[in-house]
């Protein structure tokens, strides 16, 4: 899975490869850092997505990160490294993510979870400036983790999807926790595609695994083919955040097995003030909880 420099780079999504050139992907647009709230807003609504640098204070992110992977056995580790800096030792068990007894479900209903994804901070500042000051946090925020050398990642697919209603006033804020390349594990997205229905629709209407026709596809060359569109992407790091409409098609890429590090994320929703919303996201997140 490691991926080639030069025309015959490769990277992998679910164990699947895709070419890296300008056919697939194009590099996504920053929002300056002091853009108002109105330019956020015409962004998203224009590119369904804003890609804001160092928006979270980068020792925050850090000190996160080092929380989660703290709640691990020391012996998880290698040896020459800081539980923060997620180096797995070959072989340790992944076990069955975000159910009772796992890191990441203690994780998400800490004090410090919820003062990242729910205090006065950037991240409500920002869902702020493009909701309205009436938004809310929605309870059920997502941490994931995937390590490298691992042939697993999210699949293509688009938030409203998997709530019971579209949510069209809500947004998505997706921050990495932790330096992320685009060989990291990056979060890309299908450009132009919550406002090209048509093609996507086409997508929906022929998932890889009918049984969950909420993943539209887990071979992202396919979704190229298919819909002439190519995948929006960036080099991230600890701090910067991405936002994205419920309607875009967005998926990940697996950690290339040349990186030490795991890729760690959470995924934070914000609605608006009378937004009917879904009673299954109204609880804490759990990896056992069916959506």
């Amino acid at each position: 899975m490691q991926c080639m420099n030069g025309p015959d780079r490769l990277l992998w999504s679910n164990g699947r490869p895709i070419r890296f050139d300008d056919t697939r992907f194009v590099p996504m647009a920053e929002v300056p850092q002091l853009a108002s709230s109105q330019q956020m807003r015409d962004a998203l609504l224009a590119d369904g997505y804003l890609l804001l640098r160092e928006l979270l204070p980068r020792e925050d992110v850090l000190a996160l990160r080092a929380d989660y992977f703290g709640r691990y056995p020391r012996g998880a580790f290698v040896d020459d490294s800081a539980p923060g800096d997620g180096r797995f030792r070959a072989g340790y068990p992944e076990g069955r993510h975000g159910i009772v007894g796992h890191p990441a479900h203690a994780f998400v209903r800490s004090g410090l979870f919820a003062e990242f994804v729910g205090g006065d901070g950037p991240l409500r500042k920002t869902a702020r400036a493009i909701l309205g000051p009436g938004c809310h946090l929605v309870q059920r925020s997502i941490v994931r983790e995937f390590r490298p050398g691992v042939e697993r990642s999210t699949a293509a697919h688009v938030d409203a999807a998997y709530m019971s209603n579209t949510q069209a006033n809500s947004v998505t804020l997706w921050a990495p926790l932790g330096d992320c390349p685009l060989e990291g594990g990056a979060l890309i997205y299908l450009e132009r595609s919550h406002v090209e229905r048509d093609l996507v629709e086409a997508l929906e209407r022929e998932p890889e695994r009918p049984a969950d026709r909420r993943r539209l596809s887990y071979d992202l060359d396919i979704v190229v083919e298919r819909t002439g569109l190519r995948w929006l992407w960036a080099d991230l790091r600890a701090g910067d955040v991405l936002v994205h409409s419920p309607a875009i098609v967005h998926a990940s890429l697996c950690v290339s097995g040349s990186l030490a590090a795991t890729r760690l994320s959470a995924d934070v929703r914000y609605v608006t003030e009378h937004e009917p919303l879904d009673p299954r996201w109204t609880v804490d997140w759990s990896g056992d909880d069916g959506i």
